[in-house]
């Protein structure tokens, strides 16, 4: 078992906002579209300070967000994104974040293929789920699928808002197993699904 330090380690996070402004390494930031951090971003840029953001967000339409996307906001994200080099994971969220920036790169998530293999498949045709259990994930889209098809099997792995529509919805033919953090667990229900 690993011992976290707590000078060391955890400790120093809490003064990153003073001490950010004085380092020569680039800064990674990951901060949810039109989050009120963005002043401190853009502050960084002024100071000359090199900083990357990454995102996964995929939803840059004004529409959903923690934050809401106000004017000043979205002025300064305009200014922060710019000219700051930008790494998405998916091809929609790369689309979003060039329309504020011009040097946005998209690197897919990468997958351990010594742990993640094909293998040999459940018997009954198994539709596997694994993220977070939110509308935005089309969550409700699937049981209505698992409604229409109740000969597939349809397996959920997560945790979100959602988590008590898949125990009530009284579908035979869904199972909804919790979150799962055992990588080697989740690797044999990929494999044991047709699709995911």
């Amino acid at each position: 078992m690993r011992h976290v330090c707590l000078t060391k380690e955890i400790f120093p996070s809490f003064f990153a906002y003073f001490t950010l402004p004085f380092t020569k390494k680039t800064i990674v930031v990951l901060f949810a579209p039109y989050s009120p951090t963005v002043v401190y971003l853009w502050l960084l840029r002024k100071m000359k300070r090199k900083v990357l953001y990454m995102t996964s967000w995929p939803y840059w339409d004004g529409k959903r967000y923690a934050h809401a996307p106000s004017f000043l906001r979205t002025y300064f994200w305009n200014m922060f994104l710019y000219d700051v080099p930008a790494v998405t994971i998916s091809q929609k969220a790369r689309e979003g974040v060039m329309m504020y920036g011009h040097r946005v790169v998209q690197i897919p998530h990468g997958v351990d293929i010594s742990l993640f293999t094909p293998g040999k498949k459940k018997e009954d045709f198994t539709v596997l789920f694994v993220g977070r259990i939110v509308p935005e994930k089309g969550i409700d889209d699937m049981l209505a699928v698992a409604h229409a098809l109740p000969e597939i099997s349809f397996v959920f792995v997560g945790a979100g808002p959602l988590v008590e529509k898949l125990w009530t919805c009284g579908l035979p033919n869904v199972q909804y197993l919790g979150e799962i953090r055992d990588r080697e667990r989740l690797a044999r229900l990929y494999r044991e699904s047709h699709v995911f």
